[in-house]
């Protein structure tokens, strides 16, 4: 049975694949250019929805466990690069429409700099969108591919009016038929799919619409 593929890169694996230097690195995710993500163990999260209607108000949403990565905001991740590690009162499922927070009197969880991770999309998508060029392409390690395929057949889907409205039962969607289609291929996972759909630009799927 083969390794699972990974779908997170450490920080100093995007500097050596990228001609960049950890500084610039650091800069870039400071500066919202690049999210960064933390590992979170399994406990009591408080969600909160963004007001489709006003981006600054949150919503509260139910009280429900949570275990996995999640992303941190610039700001948590420039207090990280200044002081090695900051106490982060909330984290995004997704980005930016779903925060969540410990659920309890003193939501507060460290996070360490070597901790920090980027996942295969965000690293994949900021490498395209700002037409830079990898020193090493990706191996075993890695998947360029694998989301972009996923991402075609949605582009599919959209063309012709069969997608979900709703992302996460798109991202399910997509993750049937990956798992059916491609069975030699590891699928992302429902979570990257989910926020690939986010970031979503049509034009950029141009030549797979038949």
């Amino acid at each position: 049975m083969p390794l699972p593929e990974r779908e997170y890169f450490y920080l100093q694996e995007v500097t050596c694949k990228l001609d960049m230097s950890e500084f610039d690195l650091q800069y870039y995710i400071s500066h919202g250019y690049l999210m960064a993500s933390v590992w979170l163990n399994r406990d009591i999260f408080q969600y909160h929805f963004q007001n489709p209607h006003n981006n600054n108000e949150y919503a509260f949403g139910p009280k429900d466990p949570h275990e996995g990565y999640a992303y941190i905001d610039s700001c948590t991740a420039r207090e990280v690069f200044t002081c090695g590690m900051t106490h982060a009162t909330s984290f995004y499922v997704s980005y930016p429409d779903t925060v969540i927070s410990l659920a309890d009197k003193d939501p507060r969880i460290l996070v360490r700099r070597s901790a920090l991770m980027i996942s295969v999309w965000d690293f994949d998508f900021f490498v395209a969108r700002y037409g830079l060029s990898e020193t090493s392409k990706s191996g075993p390690a890695g998947r360029p591919s694998t989301t972009r395929l996923t991402m075609e057949e949605h582009a599919r889907r959209v063309a012709s009016g069969r997608n979900y409205k709703n992302r996460t039962q798109e991202a399910q969607a997509l993750y049937d038929w990956h798992c059916l289609h491609h069975k030699d291929i590891t699928p992302p996972s429902r979570d990257t799919i989910r926020n690939a759909l986010m970031k979503f630009d049509p034009r950029d799927y141009q030549d797979c619409i038949k």
